[in-house]
């Protein structure tokens, strides 16, 4: 090996993950933020004990916040129905909420439009399916907005901004 300078750098080169490597054990190297920077994002904490509205019917998106999320003393709250969340955040103070774009039958974008009608103080971040889906958020009033795949760092970084934790 010795004999054969660069012979490493191909070997790992050819090895190396690659955007589109979706294979368990390999990092994504590429999506390490919102609209895929590959900058380092930094370690950022929720506010203690916070109260998190999880929007979701999926159990894979319900999950992926789940292990993003269960870090202190945050208190994580399902609710399955969109069609229901405007009472619930009547009733209930919450400090976020985080919303599925495919949520059952009503959608997304619908949960924050009615989120912002009734003129709720909690922000609302919104899991995408896709880049192009950025335009829509924005439009609907999303606080922040973090597409799937998405890493726990990610959703963190996005719910720190919104809450304007440290």
């Amino acid at each position: 090996m010795a004999g054969r300078p660069g012979f490493s750098r191909l070997f790992f080169a050819a090895f190396a993950a690659t955007p589109n490597d979706h294979r368990p054990g390999f990092a994504n190297r590429r999506r390490l933020g919102a609209g895929g920077d590959c900058r380092r994002l930094p370690r950022t904490t929720l506010p203690v004990m916070s109260r998190v509205l999880i929007v979701a019917d999926e159990p894979w998106v319900v999950n992926e916040v789940h292990a993003a999320l269960s870090i202190g003393d945050n208190e994580l709250v399902d609710h399955p129905d969109p069609a229901t969340v405007a009472d619930a955040l009547l009733e209930e103070d919450f400090d976020v909420a985080v919303v599925d774009l495919q949520v059952a039958s009503m959608g997304g974008i619908a949960v924050v439009h009615t989120i912002r009608n009734i003129e709720s103080p909690v922000p609302v971040v919104l899991l995408l399916d896709r880049e192009a889906d950025v335009f829509l958020a924005g439009r609907a009033g999303a606080s922040a907005w973090v597409t799937k795949p998405f890493t726990a760092s990610a959703l963190r970084a996005a719910i720190s901004d919104v809450t304007g934790a440290a």
